[in-house]
């Protein structure tokens, strides 16, 4: 028999549910060309889970940039909701994946470093609002992920113990503040360390067969 009940999944936004990994990179590319600086691939997986004032303080200290963090912010903020309303595509397999937890009365919920604005824009335009009990965002926290604060604060939101739920994540930053508030892990075409409460999967079909597999639920 199967040891947890799964009643709530706790779902992270930017390469996760949304396709937006690429066109956050191309931007964060962009942005430093305007300064003559050079960004990497490792760096923008260290800051993948920051919120967007985080990643801007980062920035402004480590390349000596000119600005004003407030204008730097702006500009960062401008440059990544254009993206979010052009470009950003929905994972395959997601939307049905939620909408057969969701029949199934499982609560669902976002928890995302992003802006509420951007998410709300992407949820409005793939029609996934109605899946989603509440949402947690950037705005609501003092310290993006690795810092479990956000996965701390969406848990208050539900009446369920933290066993019962699940966390679907993507980068390491994501993972560990799941884990650091005492989640386990779905993760999601992650280079994440092996870890007792990390599993592995490819992509969202493979979410839904490893819920089945590891949660009792009893309606699947």
């Amino acid at each position: 028999m199967k040891a947890r009940v799964l009643k709530s999944i706790l779902v992270d936004l930017d390469g996760t549910l949304a396709d937006s990994l690429p066109e956050l990179f191309n931007f964060y590319q962009t942005f430093l060309r305007r300064y003559q600086c050079l960004g990497s691939q490792a760096e923008f997986q260290q800051l993948n889970g920051a919120t967007i004032l985080e990643v801007v303080q980062h920035l402004k200290q480590k390349y000596r940039l000119p600005e004003s963090i407030e204008n730097l912010y702006a500009a960062y903020q401008d440059g990544i909701a254009r993206g979010y309303a052009q470009h950003i595509k929905l994972f395959p397999g997601a939307k049905d994946v939620l909408q057969h937890l969701f029949d199934r009365g499982l609560t669902l919920a976002i928890v995302t470093s992003a802006k509420r604005p951007l998410l709300e824009a992407f949820l409005k335009n793939h029609q996934l609002s109605h899946l989603f009990t509440f949402t947690c965002t950037g705005e609501e926290i003092s310290k993006g992920k690795p810092n479990p604060e956000i996965y701390e604060k969406a848990f208050q939101h539900l009446t369920c113990a933290k066993e019962n739920v699940c966390v679907v994540e993507d980068s390491s930053n994501g993972i560990q503040a799941a884990l650091l508030a005492g989640f386990h892990v779905l993760a999601l075409n992650s280079a994440f360390p092996a870890h007792p409460e990390v599993t592995k999967v490819l992509n969202w079909n493979e979410i839904e067969a490893q819920l089945q597999k590891y949660y009792e639920l009893s309606d699947l």
